[in-house]
């Protein structure tokens, strides 16, 4: 029955060295069972690249001694086939690959949401010189930071809708070496007394 137990065992949680709450401790990244944290009794151990032995099925101590004279570690690959998989490989360069791994698939899922939640920023058609410098001052720096922009030009009836159009005009050409419109085809109509458009950031080259 124990046996039965540990062939589905196969990750282990990575302890946490001070009390964490409760959102922490779900947060905790579980990692492969290694050396003797392995219980089946055989496996399929996979040699490192360029190892004469290759892939061979072995005792558990076995498989554990054949790591050991390489200096590396038995770390367990896989549950499901029948012996489970394991490698011999060196545990802290996987434990690093999988948190490097781990930083860049959240760093762009924060890249993502970046871009899927625009920022906006409004701007009357009568704006003042200096504080329509302020407000593109700040949107250069979400689409520098590489965040979706929304720009909304505002006015009042339609004796203003050119003079705001050019408003909008000139931000864009403003804005124009770090940010791009999303959709042209806003740049054409006015909707509920504004125009609005969706700048995305221009890549650094």
């Amino acid at each position: 029955m124990y046996e039965t137990m540990s062939r589905v065992r196969l990750f282990a949680t990575v302890p946490a060295r001070h009390k964490r709450n409760q959102q922490g401790m779900k947060n905790q990244k579980a990692l492969p069972l290694k050396n003797d944290q392995i219980t089946a009794r055989e496996l399929r151990v996979v040699f490192p690249e360029g190892d004469p032995l290759g892939t061979k099925i072995l005792p558990l101590e076995e498989a554990k001694k054949e790591a050991s004279q390489r200096g590396l570690d038995l770390v367990l690959a896989s549950h499901q086939s029948d012996p489970p998989v394991a490698r011999i490989t060196s545990w802290e360069k996987l434990v690093f690959t999988m948190r490097q791994k781990q930083k860049a698939q959240e760093r762009a899922a924060r890249e993502n949401k970046k871009l899927a939640s625009p920022k906006e920023i409004r701007i009357g058609c009568h704006i003042a010189p200096h504080d329509l410098d302020v407000k593109l001052s700040s949107a250069r720096k979400i689409l520098q930071d590489n965040q979706l922009l929304k720009v909304s030009v505002t006015f009042k009836g339609g004796r203003e809708i050119v003079p705001a159009k050019k408003v909008l005009d000139d931000i864009l050409q403003s804005l124009s070496s770090v940010g791009r419109v999303k959709d042209p085809k806003h740049v054409q109509k006015a909707q509920m007394n504004r125009w609005a458009v969706q700048l995305e950031p221009i890549p650094n080259t």
